[in-house]
């Protein structure tokens, strides 16, 4: 099928570390569009060859999605069926309205980090995972999150940070004025906000 998406997503000037951000970020989009948890792989494969993609390429990716942990599959009969991984699911949730609003027990948790320049993939990369799991950027280096995520995040980059480039710790507001404005900063600014915040902010 010809359409926008064969002009906008296989320019040839995009080079091909951002091309594998796209397929990962078209996978994850047929679950949301077809408002599924499982899809099999022949499924996924139908979808995307709908934007052009080869169905050689979405079987690769989707074998790199397993190995990365934001897929898991298993095979029934001859087809795999793959799942999306609960953090990832977790997004889409939030995306959709689904998730309930989180409470607030009078402080929030925080991921507090420092990752130099050179490393700026990484701490991209970081940036990316944390967001997907429910943390929300206050300001540069300072991330907050209503439930304590700290095992998820570190587990996802186990191995590649550097000795106090990421700590973690809980800061509660002096007064429920001070968390309402912290969290109006840290709100997301791209998706409806209301799902974010707190009952008790509303």
């Amino acid at each position: 099928m010809a359409g926008v998406h064969d002009h906008t997503k296989r320019s040839a000037a995009v080079p091909d570390r951002y091309r594998l951000i796209l397929i990962a970020f078209d996978v994850i989009s047929a679950f949301g569009c077809l408002q599924a948890q499982g899809l099999p792989g022949p499924v996924i494969v139908g979808v995307l060859a709908e934007h052009g993609y080869s169905s050689s390429n979405v079987r690769n990716q989707l074998v790199g999605m397993v190995h990365r942990d934001i897929l898991s599959s298993e095979r029934l009969g001859r087809v795999s069926f793959c799942l999306l991984s609960p953090r990832i699911l977790s997004g889409l949730m939030g995306i959709a309205g689904d998730r309930d609003a989180p409470s607030f027990e009078g402080h929030f948790h925080a991921a507090l980090y420092s990752i130099p320049e050179s490393a700026r993939m990484l701490r991209d990369r970081l940036r990316y995972v944390a967001r997907m799991l429910g943390y929300r950027q206050l300001r540069p280096g300072v991330l907050l999150s209503f439930a304590d995520l700290s095992h998820e995040l570190s587990g996802q980059l186990s191995g590649m940070l550097e000795p106090g480039w990421c700590e973690y710790a809980t800061i509660e507001p002096e007064a429920i004025a001070t968390a309402r404005r912290m969290t109006s900063r840290a709100r997301p600014r791209r998706l409806s906000c209301h799902r974010w915040r707190a009952h008790w902010l509303l």
